[in-house]
């Protein structure tokens, strides 16, 4: 296996690539444990991961969540993401931008309001028969995309059987793609489009439609999916990085540093400031 490449971008956070130009790379944890960092980091692939064996903690945009058997988590690209503990056993695919293209939205959407789902048993046993297949596909010198597509389908076909959120919702597909161009659309424009009227004009429906959507599928209105991830970024720049509150507010687009620290003290019940200290605190 070769070592990933690493650079700084995205707020100065280490953004991870692919490892060479495989589709697919399949990894158990004590292969990639030595080559894939324990600190915060972005990558520029999805990853899908679940354990085998014992109990691991992994952190997605500063949230922890339980590695146990069973569990299947989707990284998105661009995620803050931290393996703060491996399980004993367990896997990791990491997914070029091809293989993603080929997969069905239906089946990933699954993963839009929490980033896991709990496998029951019986589909545990036909998730991990597929898996087999594809780490034997995998390994070819030439493999065949449409299969490694088709199995990883079948994969997500397993993990959707047990969404307890599958048809809670009419017109799932029509939804979802208003979910995915607005949570597109907030990535690229958060800093510089804090209003959400202006993600409501970009999409073309009334903010009222809007928020009926986001609102059962995510559990979020379009402004305080706008208020966390402009929180996200504000803890990861504290957190791991050594930019001065002032610094943060302007990399922000905040219009001054008082507005910032207002903005962060009331999301947080906690100054800025305290926030970095105590973050430091507890890693020691």
């Amino acid at each position: 296996m070769n070592e990933p490449a690493t650079e700084y971008i995205h707020s100065l956070l280490p953004f991870h690539k692919l490892f060479g130009k495989k589709l697919i790379d399949v990894c158990r944890f004590d292969s990639i444990s030595q080559y894939y960092s324990y600190e915060p980091h972005r990558h520029a692939f999805d990853v899908v991961v679940w354990a085998t064996k014992g109990k691991g903690v992994q952190s997605i945009d500063h949230i922890d969540y339980d590695l146990l058997p069973g569990r299947l988590f989707f990284v998105r690209s661009g995620q803050l993401h931290q393996i703060k503990q491996y399980a004993e056993d367990g896997w990791m695919i990491l997914l070029n931008e091809e293989a993603l293209r080929n997969l069905n939205d239906t089946l990933l959407n699954n993963f839009y309001r929490q980033p896991y789902l709990d496998l029951k048993e019986l589909s545990c046993e036909i998730f991990m028969g597929l898996f087999s297949l594809l780490q034997l596909e995998a390994r070819q010198v030439n493999p065949n995309a449409m299969m490694i597509t088709n199995l990883l389908n079948g994969m997500l076909l397993c993990a959707e059987q047990c969404n307890p959120f599958v048809g809670t919702a009419g017109n799932l597909d029509r939804r979802f793609s208003v979910v995915k161009k607005l949570k597109s659309l907030i990535e690229r424009e958060y800093k510089k489009r804090k209003d959400p009227d202006y993600y409501y004009d970009a999409i073309g429906l009334p903010g009222r439609r809007i928020n009926n959507i986001t609102k059962p599928l995510l559990g979020k209105t379009v402004y305080e999916l706008l208020q966390d991830r402009l929180l996200l970024e504000s803890k990861s720049l504290l957190s791991e990085t050594t930019l001065t509150v002032k610094e943060i507010a302007v990399e922000l687009e905040f219009n001054s540093q008082g507005y910032f620290c207002r903005f962060f003290k009331k999301m947080t019940g906690i100054t800025a400031l305290d926030y970095r200290t105590s973050y430091h605190s507890a890693a020691v």
